[in-house]
C-alpha cells in the first residue's frame, strides 16, 4: 500500500508537448490528433488554441479523450499509466498536404503508423520516429529517437541500414547517436533533477529543431541534451520554451 504525497492534473502527451515547445520557436509546426467531446478534450482544444501551433488538425471522436497516470517516486523518475485505448492509427490524413522537406515526428511508434511513413518517405518527408521502430525490420526512416529503456531490441548493425541516425538517451549517462559513418556521445548537461517527465519530450523537440536548423551530429544532441536538462531541473511536465533555454547554448 502506497499513499500519495500530493496529486496533480496536467495536460499534456508526447505529442503535443513537443508541438507546444517546437512552437516557442521560429519554425511553423503542425498539429495532428483527435479528441473526445468531453471535458479534457475541450481542455486541451483551449491549450493548443493558446499554444501558438500554426496548422492544428484535430479529429472529434466518440470515443473519451486519452488520459493516464503519471506516478513519480522520490528521484523524479517515472511510471505512465495509459487509461483508455488508442485511436491515433486511425486518424485520416488525405486533406493534409505536406511538401518535401517536410519534417514529421512520430513522437510515439505503433505499428498501425506504417502506411503514413511509408506515404511519408516516397513524398521526401524528413520523419523522425519512436524508439519501438528500431525493434519492426519493415520501418525504414531518418531518424529514430528514444530512451534506452524503450530499446527492447537494440540490433544497432541491422538498424543502421534503415536509420540514417539511431539515437539513444540514457539519463544520467548522456546520449549517443549512432549513423552509417560515426558514433558521437553527447554527456548529459543536467545539474538538477526535480521532474523527470518532461525531459524525453523535451530532449525531442531539441533534437527535431536541430534537425529543421539543418545542424551537425554533434549539434543536434547538443541542443536536445540541453533542452532535455532545462526541463528536468523544472517540476512540470510540459517542456520549457525555447526562450527558456536559449541561453544556455554555446557556440558548439
Amino acid at each position: 500500500f502506497t499513499r500519495a504525497i500530493k496529486k496533480s492534473e496536467r495536460p499534456g502527451g508526447s505529442g503535443l508537448n513537443v508541438a507546444m515547445a517546437l512552437a516557442t520557436t521560429d519554425e511553423e509546426i503542425g498539429f495532428i490528433t483527435y479528441l473526445g467531446v468531453d471535458t479534457y478534450g475541450e481542455q486541451i482544444r483551449s491549450l493548443i488554441s493558446k499554444s501558438g501551433i500554426k496548422q492544428v488538425y484535430v479529429k472529434d471522436s466518440i470515443t473519451p479523450t486519452l488520459h493516464a497516470l503519471i506516478l513519480k517516486d522520490g528521484s523524479g523518475e517515472r511510471t505512465i499509466i495509459a487509461l483508455e485505448p488508442t485511436e491515433m492509427g486511425e486518424l485520416g490524413l488525405n486533406d493534409i498536404k505536406f511538401q518535401r522537406g517536410d519534417i514529421f515526428l512520430f513522437a510515439i511508434w505503433r505499428d498501425e503508423y506504417k502506411p503514413l511513413l511509408t506515404e511519408l518517405n516516397s513524398s521526401g518527408v524528413i520523419c523522425v520516429v519512436g524508439a519501438k521502430a528500431l525493434e519492426d525490420s519493415e520501418v525504414e526512416a531518418e531518424h529514430v529517437v528514444g530512451s534506452k529503456s524503450d530499446f527492447k531490441i537494440m540490433d544497432l548493425e541491422s538498424g543502421k541500414a534503415r536509420f540514417d541516425n539511431i539515437v539513444i538517451t540514457d539519463g544520467a549517462n548522456g546520449a549517443t547517436l549512432y549513423s552509417k559513418m560515426e558514433e558521437i556521445h553527447q554527456n548529459s548537461l543536467a545539474k538538477t533533477v526535480l521532474d523527470a517527465t518532461g525531459a524525453g519530450d523535451s530532449f525531442l523537440a531539441g533534437y527535431a529543431l536541430a534537425v529543421a536548423k539543418k545542424m551537425s551530429d554533434s549539434q543536434r544532441l547538443y541542443l536536445a541534451s540541453a533542452w532535455s536538462a532545462e526541463a528536468l531541473a523544472s517540476d512540470s511536465s510540459l517542456p520549457p520554451s525555447w526562450t527558456e533555454i536559449k541561453g544556455r547554448l554555446d557556440t558548439k
